[in-house]
């Protein structure tokens, strides 16, 4: 008896060639994970477990499962897992009791040098390949493949045009037989019996329609029966036939001429081979098919359906793979040569020349000791110790099914953990979501970017086996999503490139400079946002320490910038309440330690840049959007203008920034700022919604071009205003228009439609439905709103007049409450 097993998990998602029409949508890739074991004697095995939306278990089960078998199958001999008995105390789900039991046969075989068919047949099957009916459309709408006794279409979606596909495949392919595949889309008998005599007509040898009606209404089946006897056709269940219980209610019916086995939901190839010889002992056939799964469950299901007569379903459909195999060919699939499965992974791809490698690991080997992350407590995580727990999360991602490509969504209080996970995630390839803290915020990221799974770092990490892979980052392969309502207010998903990270965090070292052992950057802004979020990626790349507070605090960072930071970025609204803090405790200037306060997300008004220069806080203002993973535009503080400065200018104007390495600033005719470069991803310039001027190379930003109103860093949305105004009893109609404000940067403005309404129950109405900072300063009553002749608000004309000088004609405004909005957060470069 060999000894206990070596276990792992791989996790995979390979690409359709089309992308797989399901009832929860259209699906793009096929994910899964593929279960390895090995002995003391170096003999292996390789298993498969896929789950399918809507079908057997879910994803979150299956890696529960495997996190359990992983476990339990390292701990005992082979020779006892593979019993039944093993198998079925110990796996919860069909897919991984598929993928133990499939891993189980292919190490006995490898071990014996026999294939696994002839494990589950007997030494008698010398079948080298299997029949397979070929799969019409797998290719493209209008491919008819050119050999294969039996073609399968997949019909229930639109009869005409699936009338027509038969008329060709009966022109094209007169000696093929053709199965149909209704996978229960007709909803009623009525439905089915018609379609099916349509379809009967448009091809004369139709041999079997699979799934006719829903799973579940076995009478409703056993009734259609009689129509398919009529017309000559065979009624086949698939999706009725997912757990073993399923067939038994099956066979007591009679409800089916064929049964359509899936390994992967019946748990396993020798559960399914079981169920294959009742079913023939019942005068019922028998077509094998796999679960759309990787070469390795697809492979398992050919050695099953070798022993077994008929025409099976064994085409693939994705167009990568974890290991190369044999696909249908005029009709037959052959078995790969060699004992076991006959499936060798493929070896990982090596890096090109350009992929980077992890910037955490390589700082952790640099500069093991030196401080990574430090909390709001003063507790520090040194880089070997962060190292060492992002790869104990890889480890736990990984067996959750997080691999390259996988978006994910990581959920949690900013922390030393959630820095851990996030390089965990970047350690197996994901491409990361930072969610907010639960809210309307959430849900707009969530619907924004719509991750596979979400994971936390407050879950319990029970592994301590870190992950060992060391996978190189592509320079074009997506490392974030992050949230921005860019021009329309409405939040939309930015995915950030390795390379535009990285040129990010190199052209601001460049422009603010770099000190890696004693650089401490503060990060108090939502990691959420791409302000946050790019000073963990610049650290991990500079091996510089991050100071992380989990909401920003005007006191605790005034403190923190007198104590230990070198580096912060703040939003405008950030650094005036900073300034209010160190005035009210008379706090003395900065010590020369702090090298920059990086300001950005919205303009500086001149007053709060005289008080911060007056304080000697070495401001850096600088302009960025998330599209360019953060600054475009930055000014040290030792090149800030002063009156004897050749660039000065009055102090009202923002100073002109100049432009980092790797970008190019332009404008574009309409005065809009244009982009282009490796921070933008594009080397065609790439049209900004803000609006500024040129001067010798450097950019001053004059203002916005949609209509997405920026106060005190917070976006307000007049469609979300306006709304809410409409629901007052009072109010016909209403347009919310922003002004400037030298304070907030700009505030919204309302023209209302209706009978004038006392202002403040309506601001207290209006508060009970938004934000505070949303409600508008000014209400404008009008009996009647400007319309253009289609009914539409004229939005244009009420700007003009609402910015109008105050001598000019505009009309009377309503009393100004200047209570201004709460200073909150926007996004800084």
């Amino acid at each position: 008896m060999t000894g206990p097993l070596r276990v792992a998990l791989e996790p995979y998602a390979l690409r359709f060639r089309r992308p797989m029409p399901t009832p929860h949508g259209a699906i793009g890739h096929r994910r899964g994970w593929v279960l390895r074991i090995q002995d003391d004697a170096g003999y292996g095995g390789l298993g498969d477990a896929a789950g399918w939306p809507g079908f057997g278990a879910s994803d979150d089960a299956i890696a529960a499962d495997l996190h359990r078998l992983v476990a339990d199958l390292g701990a005992v001999p082979p020779e006892v897992a593979r019993e039944p008995a093993w198998l079925d105390a110990h796996c919860r789900t069909a897919e991984v009791r598929h993928a133990a039991e499939l891993a189980l046969y292919d190490h006995w075989g490898r071990r014996s040098g026999r294939r696994v068919a002839a494990l589950l047949h007997g030494d008698g099957v010398a079948a080298g390949s299997v029949p397979s009916h070929q799969l019409v459309g797998l290719e493209g709408d209008d491919h008819i493949p050119a050999h294969g006794d039996v073609l399968k279409l997949k019909v229930g979606v639109d009869l005409d045009r699936e009338a027509s596909r038969l008329e060709a495949l009966a022109q094209a392919r007169t000696e093929a037989r053709v199965r149909l595949d209704a996978g229960g889309r007709w909803r009623t008998e009525r439905e089915a019996e018609a379609a099916l005599r349509r379809l009967a007509r448009a091809h004369p040898h139709i041999e079997l329609v699979e799934q006719p009606l829903p799973p579940g209404d076995l009478d409703a089946i056993v009734r259609l029966r009689a129509c398919t006897d009529a017309l000559g056709l065979a009624l086949a269940l698939d999706e009725g036939v997912v757990r073993p219980e399923d067939f038994d209610a099956v066979l007591a019916a009679r409800a089916a001429d064929v049964v359509v086995l899936k390994p992967m939901y019946l748990g396993g190839p020798r559960r399914t081979l079981d169920l294959a010889q009742r079913a023939r002992a019942a005068g019922i056939r028998v077509v094998v098919t796999h679960a759309l799964e990787s070469a390795v469950g697809r492979t398992g299901a050919a050695h099953l359906a070798a022993g077994l007569p008929g025409v099976h379903g064994l085409s693939a459909a994705l167009a990568d793979d974890v290991a190369a195999v044999p696909t249908p060919a005029d009709g037959r699939l052959a078995l790969p040569p060699g004992s076991g499965l006959g499936v060798r992974l493929r070896p990982a791809t090596p890096p090109s020349a350009t992929d980077l490698p992890h910037p955490l690991l390589t700082t952790a080997v640099a500069a093991p000791e030196r401080p990574a992350v430090v909390d709001e407590d003063g507790a520090v995580t040194t880089y070997a110790a962060l190292s060492r727990n992002a790869r104990r999360y890889a480890t736990a991602f990984a067996a959750d099914g997080v691999g390259a490509g996988v978006v994910v969504g990581l959920a949690g209080a900013p922390s030393p953990a959630w820095v851990a996970a996030l390089h965990g995630l970047g350690l197996l390839g994901a491409a990361v979501v930072p969610l907010p803290a639960a809210g309307s915020e959430r849900r707009a990221t969530l619907d924004a970017t719509r991750p596979r799974m979400i994971v936390s770092v407050d879950r319990q990490i029970h592994t301590e086996a870190p992950w060992s892979g060391d996978r190189f980052w592509p320079l074009d392969e997506t490392r974030l999503i992050v949230c921005s309502s860019g021009s329309t207010g409405a939040p939309r998903a930015i995915p950030l490139t390795t390379a535009q990270l990285t040129f990010s965090a190199f052209a601001s070292a460049t422009r603010l400079g770099l000190r890696p052992d004693d650089d401490r950057w503060l990060c108090c802004l939502p990691l959420h946002h791409v302000g946050g979020a790019s000073i963990l990626f610049r650290s991990a790349f500079y091996g510089t320490g991050v100071e992380l507070h989990a909401r920003f605090d005007a006191a605790r960072v005034a403190a923190t910038l007198q104590h230990g930071a070198t580096l912060v970025s703040l939003v405008p609204q950030m650094l005036e309440r900073v300034l209010d803090r160190l005035d009210a405790e008379g706090v003395a200037p900065p010590p020369s330690t702090l090298r920059a306060v990086l300001v950005g997300g919205g303009p500086l008004d001149a007053r709060t840049r005289a008080r911060a220069h007056a304080r000697g806080l070495p401001v850096a203002e600088t302009w960025g959007m998330t599209e360019a993973a953060s600054q475009l535009a930055t000014l040290h503080p030792s090149l800030r203008p002063s009156s004897a400065h050749p660039l000065s200018r009055p102090s009202e104007q923002p100073p002109a920034l100049p432009p980092l390495p790797f970008v190019r600033v332009g404008q574009a005719p309409d005065g809009r700022l244009t982009v282009a470069g490796p921070l933008i991803g594009h080397a065609s310039p790439q049209v900004t919604q803000d609006r500024g001027e040129i001067d010798d190379g450097r950019v001053r930003i004059t203002g916005r071009a949609d209509e997405v109103i920026i106060s005190g860093g917070e976006k307000i949305r007049p469609g979300e205003v306006e709304a809410a105004l409409r629901g007052h009893a009072g109010i016909a109609d209403a347009v919310v228009v922003g002004v400037p404000s030298s304070r907030w940067g700009a505030r919204p403005v309302a023209f209302v439609e209706g009978r004038p309404q006392p202002l403040d129950a309506l601001r207290s109405y209006l508060a009970e439905r938004l934000p505070r900072y949303a409600v508008p300063d000014r209400f404008i009553w009008r009996d009647a709103l400007p319309r253009s002749a289609l009914g539409k608000v004229r939005r244009a004309q009420l700007q003009r007049e609402v910015s109008a000088p105050a001598s000019s004609s505009a009309p009377p405004a309503g009393p100004d409450h200047r209570r201004g909005p709460p200073a909150l957060t926007r996004r800084p470069s």
